[in-house]
């Protein structure tokens, strides 16, 4: 368990420097990170936290996000633990679906959350960029392949609880908190109804059995 933990939040790369960041800085954004600097525990006196600064919000600096789980936990009127990183490079979107390759190092709040899967590795931002690679399915005529995440409830459910059900997520899934963690995770919402879900899987199901008709792949 220590070892998943330290894996999906590492360490501050030094230690020794936690606390010593500007309180002020970017907050969010940037799609990448490279190093983790410190985690930040946000306190609010007007919410019941100890009044340190004549009622202004502060934070406290922890070289590690279980320290600073543990004392958020415990403080009345503190937030949940956010992560400084470092962004020797990073992704911006000055407008939807418009990507810049940002080489300017930046330091910036993050959702603890997003670091398990945007570590920057090398050669990943060129592959996204790719200017001198051709879209695919203008070499494979046809190509056409989405991954897709889905909702599923069991066999039999009755339609007015899958409407439902259907409504809530969709309701969710528009709200500015959902839309920024689908972002930072790479996510492009549709929300789509439970007809056109179900279509969506009916129609992957007639291409790959193609491909596997076509492949001859069998079995084992």
């Amino acid at each position: 368990m220590v070892r998943k933990v330290a894996a999906r939040y590492p360490t501050a790369i030094d230690p020794a420097k936690v606390g010593r960041y500007p309180a002020l800085t970017k907050s969010g954004g940037g799609y990448v990170w490279d190093e983790v600097l410190e985690y930040r525990v946000w306190c609010h006196p007007e919410r019941g936290a100890p009044d340190h600064h004549d009622g202004d919000d502060y934070f406290l600096a922890f070289a590690t996000y279980p320290r600073a789980l543990a004392f958020a936990r415990r403080t009345r009127g503190a937030e949940a633990p956010l992560v400084l990183v470092r962004q020797r490079q990073s992704i911006d979107e000055p407008t939807p679906g418009v990507y810049v390759h940002v080489k300017k190092v930046r330091i910036t709040e993050w959702r603890v959350e997003w670091l398990s899967q945007s570590r920057r590795t090398p050669g990943m931002l060129r592959a996204f960029f790719a200017p001198d690679v051709p879209p695919i399915a203008d070499v494979v005529p046809g190509f056409n392949v989405r991954p897709w995440h889905g909702v599923m409830a069991p066999a039999g459910t009755p339609p007015a609880i899958i409407a439902k059900l259907s409504e809530e997520i969709q309701a969710f899934l528009r709200t500015p908190e959902a839309e920024e963690k689908l972002r930072g995770a790479g996510v492009v919402r549709v929300g789509s109804s439970a007809k056109d879900f179900a279509q969506a899987m009916t129609d992957d199901f007639e291409l790959y059995k193609k491909v596997v008709k076509d492949a001859g792949i069998k079995a084992e």
